[in-house]
């Protein structure tokens, strides 16, 4: 669909996009959209709402915040980020990553020197401390 619409070039008369049943070009779609909505029970939305929506779930895919304003054609990034509502769960999702960057404490008992150390866990490596902080051991 994204080739289709791509080689349609701008303002050419000969294809449209919205249609009648006939086939002749809509010159406004507002009824016909309202109507779809009422079909399936969408109360309080505009065709404008769409491109909110875009933006928003280009951003939750991870595109850049540069890339949604040149989609949108928004000549500030201002603009864009007034576009983009991201839901509670991606937040926490994003947050989320965080985890594990810098590691997980675990206080162990030290047998060899009688004291407990914490060990220092990551995917990447081990790094266990002393009693006052200083590097034990690192793998």
């Amino acid at each position: 669909m994204i080739d289709l619409l791509t080689e349609i070039g701008k303002g050419e008369a000969d294809h449209n996009i919205f249609c009648s049943p006939k086939g002749k070009p809509l010159k406004d779609i507002r009824r016909s959209f309202q109507t779809a909505l009422k079909r399936v029970g969408i109360k309080d939305f505009r065709f404008h709402d769409l491109r909110h929506t875009s933006a928003s779930h280009l951003l939750m895919r991870g595109a850049s915040l540069k890339t949604v304003q040149e989609h949108l054609g928004h000549t500030t990034i201002t603009m864009t980020q007034r576009y983009s509502h991201l839901s509670k769960g991606f937040s926490k999702q994003e947050i989320q990553r965080l985890n594990g960057l810098c590691g997980t404490r675990v206080t162990t008992e030290n047998e060899s020197q009688g004291e407990s150390s914490k060990k220092l866990v990551r995917s990447d490596q081990t790094t266990q401390y002393g009693s006052q902080g200083n590097v034990i051991a690192t793998a």
